[in-house]
């Protein structure tokens, strides 16, 4: 195995994505092994279709995109739900679960035509519950849970799944300030620990460049894979949010009212 097989979780080379029409043109970037990547951009800007592109949802209009060195279009859905498990903000339809049989469906991928579990799956998912802090939750009812208790819970179905790769779509949209830093916490050390890849998209812009490691960019100028460090200094950062009264502060790191 090569380095690159090696390391090289996604790769998107020269990547178009929309519907009919491209939103955007020449998306260039990967994500490695043990990396935290936060996608940033205004509504409308694309980010959501970059991800369904990504899964397989959207077809591309033009480029390629590999998975493990694989190209996207030689996954079946059951190789893809071992390889990538997402996350997106709402509510979930889940009829009478409960918290613990609603993570449990983040094992599927590995339990067979059955979905028996085993001991050791039931021990991954009680883990998956207590990480995200709903342990005395677990019996109770997801309709029952809180929005930011319920979008928890589908962070823990998959983080269950353990999957290589990790991809979140406003996970932290239903989550207080606090919640969100444990849970961005709790991403950053499952990639470190487990050698996973997170991509998440957020409006946090300020928690986004503390503790991600990658950050992709899209703008109307197009798109840009930069540092934290880089894109504080970068004028992209400015016309990332379209407003006539706010604007970016390099010095917090955030998006401040004009004076």
């Amino acid at each position: 195995m090569n380095r690159k097989e090696s390391t090289e979780l996604l790769a998107l080379r020269d990547l178009s994505i929309g519907y009919r029409k491209p939103l955007m043109r020449g998306i260039t970037a990967s994500i490695r092994r043990g990396a935290c990547v936060v996608l940033l951009g205004g509504n409308g800007i694309g980010k959501s279709t970059l991800l369904r592109t990504i899964m397989g949802e959207t077809p591309p209009l033009g480029g390629s995109i590999e998975i493990l060195s694989r190209p996207l279009q030689s996954y079946s859905r059951s190789r893809m739900a071992r390889t990538v498990a997402l996350v997106t903000a709402g509510n979930p339809l889940t009829g009478r679960l409960r918290l613990r049989e609603l993570v449990a469906l983040g094992r599927q991928p590995h339990t067979g035509f059955l979905g028996r579990l085993s001991a050791d799956d039931r021990r991954v998912v009680d883990e998956c519950i207590e990480c995200v802090g709903l342990s005395e939750f677990a019996s109770r009812e997801v309709q029952q849970l809180s929005d930011g208790e319920r979008q928890k819970a589908l962070i823990a179905r998959a983080l269950a799944q353990e999957t290589p790769l990790l991809i979140l779509d406003e996970p932290f949209s239903f989550l207080d300030p606090a919640a969100r830093i444990d849970i961005f916490t709790l991403l950053r050390q499952r990639a470190a620990e487990k050698g996973t890849g997170v991509l998440l998209t957020s409006h946090d812009v300020a928690q986004a460049l503390r503790l991600s490691d990658r950050v992709w960019l899209m703008s109307p100028s197009g798109f840009t894979d930069t540092t934290p460090a880089e894109a504080l200094r970068s004028d992209v950062m400015r016309t990332l949010f379209a407003s006539r009264r706010a604007e970016f502060s390099p010095e917090l790191g955030d998006f401040i009212v004009k004076n």
